[in-house]
């Protein structure tokens, strides 16, 4: 709100000052003094048409504002197969969608969401498997399989179409996982309605 009543400032601003330069040039050309009654008018069509396009602005922002990003923290116990994983350490949480304490996304607005996650496998664990989870669906799965004491950064990312209510989720299907700093993140946000 503040950014527009700024811009609108502004364009006042440059429309007195065209007008005022308008009205000079018009008694410059000896025109009729009455011609000038339609510049205050012309003033306040311009200063209304650019406070709806800054409150389109606005509501394209409001579009996107649904975004989250969170990561377990390395000094969280490594999470149990078949549990849900719960990124306890959010960095981003717009709209308030993403759980910390249950690391569940519930979707606060209908639309198309961008979602990825990532983890890096234990060295021991050979096979392993994370799962994105929508409303108690598998939609999708990650895989690693890696020989014993290896390991390597593996990342997801999908679109979701959710409606209000929906809730996502990361989930530890096989093997496990390593808590190094950032490896095992969630992140997602809303591209579009």
């Amino acid at each position: 709100m503040v950014r527009m009543e700024f811009w609108v400032k502004v364009c006042l601003l440059i429309l007195s000052t065209s007008m005022s330069t308008k009205v000079v040039n018009s008694q410059h050309d000896k025109r009729d003094v009455s011609h000038h009654g339609k510049y205050p008018e012309d003033l306040e069509t311009r200063v209304t048409a650019l406070e709806h396009h800054l409150e389109d602005q606005e509501s394209h922002d409001q579009l996107h504002a649904v975004v989250f990003a969170a990561i377990r923290g390395p000094t969280s116990s490594p999470p149990n197969t078949g549990a849900t994983i719960v990124f306890d350490q959010v960095q981003l949480n717009r709209e308030g969608g993403y759980d910390p304490d249950t690391g569940i996304f519930t979707c606060p607005e209908d639309g198309i969401y961008f979602f990825a996650f990532s983890f890096l496998p234990g060295q021991d664990a050979g096979d392993t498997t994370v799962a994105l989870v929508k409303n108690d669906n598998v939609h999708e799965r990650l895989y690693s399989s890696l020989p014993l004491g290896a390991t390597q950064l593996s990342e997801r990312s999908c679109l979701l179409r959710l409606e209000k209510g929906d809730r996502v989720w990361v989930i530890l299907e096989q093997g496990s996982v390593m808590m190094h700093q950032a490896s095992l993140s969630f992140q997602g946000y809303r591209i579009s309605t």
